[in-house]
Order: C-alpha cells, then sequence, then structure tokens
C-alpha cells in the first residue's frame, strides 16, 4: 500500500462528498470490486441504486473502484457461476508503453489515443459496421484508453467470438495469398483494402529498382493486378509490420476477451495518480495531464522521497526536484505525486 494512502483517502472522501459518482448503465445488474493494497482487493459487490453506490464511496474511499463489463442476475453471489452471467459489453483497451522516465508521459498516452481513434475509424465502424453512437470511450486515469461497444448484437457475444475479433484486429491468421489472387483493389472493403492501400503507399514511397516503372505497376494494382508480388511473402510482411496496420500488441486481448473482467469505473478517482476516470466525448481535443484534473490550486508542502523529472500537469510545468527537497506545489500536483509515490505529505 502507499505509505500515504490515509492522506490520499482523505482527500478522495472530500471530494466524493461534494461530485459523489455516476453509476454505470443497469447498476443492479453488475459486479463491483475495490482496492487499496491492490487494483482489486475484493470483488462481488453489487449496488441497487446511485445512491448506494456513492454512500459506498463516501464511507469507505477505496483507492481503485471497478466494474464488470458483464451484466449478472445475481451480481453479488459466489462463486462466479451463481452470478447466471446475461450479457456483456465489448470492450477493449489501449495502456501506453511508456519508455521514458516521466511522470507525464504525453507522448506515450498520445500514441494509446491514436491507437484507440484507429480502432474506431479503421475497423469498428468500417469493418464491422458499429455506429459511432454504440461506442464509448474513457481515460482511465491513469495509463491509457478504454473504448466500449454497447449493442444488443455484440452483448451475447461468447469468449471464443472476442477472440475471434481481436485475431482480426491483429491480422492473426491472415491468408495472404487469397488477398493477392483475389485481386484486392483499393476500394476493396477489409483486409484486402487494407493490403491494397498500404501496397500501393510503400510502392510510391520506395526507392527499390524494381518500381522503377511506377506509375505502370501503381495502374496494374489498382486493377488487383499483383503479378509482380506472387510469392513475395516478405513484401507482404512488410505491409503488415513496417505499414503497422494492424493493432498488434497495442491492444491487451485478455480485456476484451474476459467477459468477466472488472474495468476502472468512470467518474472514481485513480489512486496511482489521483486523476479522474471520464468519459471521453472529443478524443482529438482531450489532454489527460488537464481534463481529468480535479483538485485544487492552493499550494500544498510535499516532501520528495524520489528524484523526479519535469512534469507538466494543467498546462504548467513543474520541476525537476531533489530526492529530500520539500516544497510548495499546487493541491493537484500534490495528490499526483503522492499518488506516484514520489513524495509524501510533509
Amino acid at each position: 500500500m502507499n505509505p500515504a494512502a490515509d492522506f490520499i483517502r482523505k482527500k478522495f472522501r472530500e471530494y466524493y462528498q461534494k461530485k459523489g459518482v455516476t453509476a454505470p448503465e443497469s447498476i443492479e445488474k453488475r459486479e463491483f470490486g475495490f482496492g487499496n493494497d491492490k487494483k482489486i482487493d475484493y470483488r462481488h459487490l453489487s449496488f441497487t441504486k446511485e445512491d448506494e453506490l456513492k454512500n459506498y464511496f463516501v464511507t469507505n474511499s477505496p483507492l481503485y473502484a471497478s466494474f464488470s463489463s458483464a451484466y449478472y442476475e445475481f451480481p453479488g453471489a459466489q462463486p462466479m457461476p451463481k452470478k447466471n452471467m446475461l450479457a456483456a459489453d465489448l470492450i477493449f483497451e489501449f495502456d501506453a508503453e511508456c519508455h521514458h522516465d516521466s511522470l507525464t508521459c504525453s507522448e506515450c498516452l498520445e500514441k494509446a489515443k491514436q491507437n484507440t481513434q484507429r480502432l474506431i475509424d479503421d475497423f469498428l465502424i468500417p469493418d464491422f459496421g458499429f455506429d459511432r453512437k454504440d461506442i464509448k470511450i474513457t481515460f482511465s486515469g491513469s495509463r491509457g484508453y478504454h473504448l466500449y461497444v454497447v449493442n444488443e448484437e455484440v452483448k451475447h457475444l461468447n469468449a471464443e467470438a472476442r477472440r475471434a475479433i481481436v485475431d482480426y484486429l491483429q491480422a492473426k491468421n491472415l491468408d495472404i495469398k487469397s488477398i493477392i489472387r483475389g485481386g484486392a483493389t483499393l476500394k476493396s472493403k477489409g483486409w484486402r483494402g487494407r493490403m491494397a492501400k498500404a501496397a500501393h503507399e510503400y510502392v510510391q514511397v520506395s526507392n527499390e529498382k524494381k518500381f522503377t516503372e511506377k506509375e505502370e505497376i501503381l495502374k496494374k494494382m489498382a486493377e488487383g493486378n499483383y503479378d509482380l508480388f506472387r510469392g513475395a511473402h516478405s513484401f507482404w510482411d512488410r505491409m503488415l509490420n513496417e505499414q503497422v496496420i494492424h493493432l498488434g500488441s497495442a491492444i491487451d486481448q485478455s480485456v476484451t476477451i474476459d467477459i468477466s473482467r472488472l474495468i476502472r469505473l468512470p467518474s472514481t478517482l485513480h489512486g496511482g495518480s489521483s486523476l479522474l476516470c471520464k468519459y471521453v466525448d472529443n478524443l482529438d481535443k482531450f489532454n489527460p495531464f488537464s481534463d481529468t484534473v480535479v483538485f485544487y490550486n492552493p499550494p500544498m508542502k510535499i516532501k520528495f522521497t524520489k528524484d523526479v523529472s519535469e512534469l507538466v500537469l494543467k498546462e504548467q510545468t513543474l520541476g525537476p526536484f531533489k530526492a529530500g527537497e520539500e516544497k510548495n506545489v499546487p493541491e493537484y500536483a500534490a495528490l499526483y505525486l503522492i499518488c506516484k509515490e514520489v513524495a509524501l505529505p510533509a
């Protein structure tokens, strides 16, 4: 547990007393889980209405809160089979893969955002035919984004069907030969069109000698003629990997496939950052390090337990800081740094 957990929970309680929480759709059919030491210390809890949920947060102020993507007849029952699953939303997760020591790596979260948008624009709407109104996006409050497809047709898909969707997104078992033989063109749908577009883009920018007659080659490709590339598996591998036209490991397949999984509850604070898990209406304009900061500006003194490089919160640059230093910083920054376990209340 974070050594400042009691302090964080006190601040979280103050927030929930003022703002409350928003219940998910069909709250009475959802399972909830909460954590302080871990992200989920205990689960199998249920609530029948939003007021009950708010009272729980005011009384207990958990550092982490999750709810089920599944709908159950008896959400509080144990073991799992006794819950009697009725349906489940289709969920995708994209977490930032951060390789920097910065506590606010905007670049890494931007990549997760881009993958989330690509999933919508390149796959869910054109390939699967989902309506944009059926798609909801949340920022997790920490490392990434969750995407929900709330649609009656997908609610009853079993785990294997959801695995097939992930396989499609990751281009697993893609039959490249059939795509080539099938005369894919730029107007083709799904992976046929995606591979054709990637091939065209590759040839257009390539300096390889075999592509010197680009105009003629591109004309043939536009007509679905790929004779030049028959048997050239390395070429098509490059289309998949160098062009990065699939979602690969960026998507957390376990979140999509595991129907009984619990996921971060929107409108709640994240104990590892103090940021708000919230729905995102405009992904392009969304800034997680401004739009989910909920604490205030009055200065608060903290003592740094680790060196901290420069960070940006609410468009304000802070630091760098040295371990052992005591500094006054805005309350929202203090909560963020304390939750990140690099500082303590002074």
